[in-house]
């Protein structure tokens, strides 16, 4: 029990940091600014004004639905 309140309540809003990976690392996203909140964000396709993504992710011919 303790560890599925653990789980749900803590760890769920931490990332851990591994300093093995450099800089040029892809896995390496640890300066990212990302905000966790308990529950869902709702919002509409008129709410989204820009989605930025690197370049080379662009050119994926996989279409996201």
């Amino acid at each position: 029990m303790l560890d599925s309140v653990l789980m749900k309540q803590i760890f769920v809003y931490l990332k851990p940091f591994d300093a093995s990976k450099t800089d040029a690392d892809e896995e390496n996203y640890y300066l990212e600014r990302e905000w966790r909140i308990v529950g869902d964000v709702q919002f509409s396709l008129q709410d989204i004004t820009r989605i930025l993504i690197p370049e080379k992710y662009g050119k994926n011919e996989r279409i996201i639905t």
